[in-house]
């Protein structure tokens, strides 16, 4: 992440709460809180269910990092 950039490390919704827009919401509400940064950045891993997410809430991947396992993944 850059400087005056905001990062995400970890949104979680409780499975209760899914498909009320609580994410959407809530990154919503970033944007205006920091309306004065660069942006918001993240990472997500492509098997998170999250990964659908992100583009739907204006994310775009810039690109991919390997994992911390012994594969790579």
């Amino acid at each position: 992440m850059t400087r005056n950039q905001v990062a995400i490390t970890h949104l979680c919704v409780d499975d209760s709460a899914r498909g009320q827009r609580i994410a959407e919401q809530l990154v919503g509400s970033l944007r205006k809180i920091r309306a004065d940064s660069r942006g918001i950045g993240l990472w997500c891993r492509r098997d998170y269910e999250a990964t659908k997410l992100w583009p739907e809430l204006g994310f775009v991947a810039r690109r991919e990092r390997p994992g911390r396992g012994r594969d790579g993944e």
